[in-house]
């Protein structure tokens, strides 16, 4: 069996409930999500037209609808992911999107714990971490309507 295009991405937000949807799809006879979760085929440093057809090897599957999970593909504020969303118009125009929110306040929370125990984050505190950081990282990615303006017509 040939690759093709998957029906729909969870394209975000972060710390969002995004890993648990894709496990409960993928737990439904007519659904197939892939492993790993996240495939970033489209962001700037990994897209390759010509390795599109790879790409789609990815979702070779039996089953009725199929996905994954590139939940960073809505942070247009960070550059690797710039252009994400005009390459999948383009390539994928009939996927379907969806992006799950959560209080903007308890994702910051909960996406610094994260960034804290992967050793990803400074060692202080969240406040100061928000006050330091001069992209204020953690809040565009809270920021939900400029997250998903990338992709409105």
């Amino acid at each position: 069996m040939k690759g093709r295009k998957p029906d729909f991405l969870i394209i975000g937000a972060m710390k969002c409930g995004t890993t648990s949807l894709h496990d409960y799809l993928g737990k439904h006879p007519e659904i197939f999500t892939t492993t790993p979760k996240e495939i970033h085929f489209f962001t700037e440093n990994k897209f390759d037209e010509d390795k599109i057809e790879e790409y789609y090897i990815n979702f070779k599957s039996e089953k009725k609808i199929v996905g994954t999970s590139p939940q960073n593909y809505t942070k247009y504020h960070k550059p690797e992911f710039s252009g994400v969303a005009a390459r999948l118009k383009h390539y994928l125009p009939n996927v379907k999107l969806i992006y799950l929110v959560r209080d903007p306040l308890k994702r910051i929370v909960s996406h610094y714990n994260e960034s804290q125990e992967s050793g990803s984050s400074p060692s202080v505190g969240l406040n100061e971490t928000l006050f330091r950081d001069n992209n204020h990282h953690y809040i565009r990615t809270s920021e939900y309507y400029n997250q998903l303006s990338q992709y409105l017509p």
